[in-house]
């Protein structure tokens, strides 16, 4: 067992946000409900703009960690930089669509305690939603490759809010760079017969850039686009087909 329950990774792009809302509702989080938390702030602000503003001293339940990241990172290249300075036994990532469901992390750590190895907060559970037709139509095709191929129901493949058991995940080399990190998180798991269910979004009414602004005031570095995330998307398809045809092969 390590030190802290879960890690928390925020990312932040901009070194003029504040972070005293969403750390201040971790600390409560933290002290009513006894679960031990690591706060992983990961600075991507450029060189001689490192002013993020908040006291350590005010959070006592947290064990706060700042990471000065020297250069731009996308998504996925950097929650797994910040895995390898994790020391939970669980990573709990925070993008747009969480920030405002932080009061989630109870449900989320009661799948904790039962070792599932994914705990993804689904878009898609929950009929308030006001995500674009055409992401929808998306995900349904996506989400029925991977069944086809693996045999598993998985009601959001991508979200980027997620729960994981850092040392399962990250013994799987789960590397792409983009957003398409969390599609091949997803694809690895089940493969490799980790345990994975949802949760579903509470409300989801307003879109990510618009929560970004006004719960945590963060700014996420890349939106899902198919010009810059097909190809990421395709590889990770393309991988599972490999070793869907290669166990086939083993098994005659």
């Amino acid at each position: 067992m390590s030190t802290y329950d879960i890690s928390i990774i925020i990312p932040v792009y901009d070194s003029k946000k504040d972070l005293n809302l969403i750390l201040g509702k971790l600390n409560q989080i933290s002290i009513i409900k006894g679960i031990s938390l690591e706060v992983v702030v990961a600075n991507s602000s450029l060189p001689g703009e490192n002013t993020i503003s908040y006291s350590i001293s005010t959070y006592p339940a947290l064990h706060i960690k700042n990471i000065f990241l020297k250069k731009k990172m996308r998504l996925g290249h950097l929650i797994r930089t910040c895995c390898a300075y994790s020391s939970g036994d669980y990573i709990l990532t925070l993008t747009g669509e969480g920030v405002n469901e932080i009061e989630l992390l109870e449900t989320i750590y009661s799948k904790i305690l039962k070792n599932v190895k994914l705990i993804i907060v689904s878009r898609f559970e929950s009929k308030d939603i006001s995500i674009k037709p055409p992401f929808i139509i998306y995900q349904k095709i996506y989400r029925t490759i991977i069944f086809f191929l693996l045999g598993k129901r998985v009601s959001d493949s991508t979200n980027g809010f997620r729960a994981f058991d850092r040392r399962f995940v990250q013994a799987l080399g789960v590397n792409r760079p983009g957003l398409s990190f969390f599609a091949e998180m997803t694809i690895k798991v089940l493969q490799a017969g980790g345990s994975i269910e949802s949760v579903a979004v509470k409300n989801q009414s307003i879109n990510s850039k618009e929560i970004s602004s006004k719960m945590l005031n963060l700014e996420i570095p890349e939106r899902f686009s198919f010009k810059t995330e097909i190809f990421g998307y395709l590889f990770v398809i393309l991988s599972a087909i490999f070793v869907r045809v290669t166990n086939s092969r083993n098994e005659r």
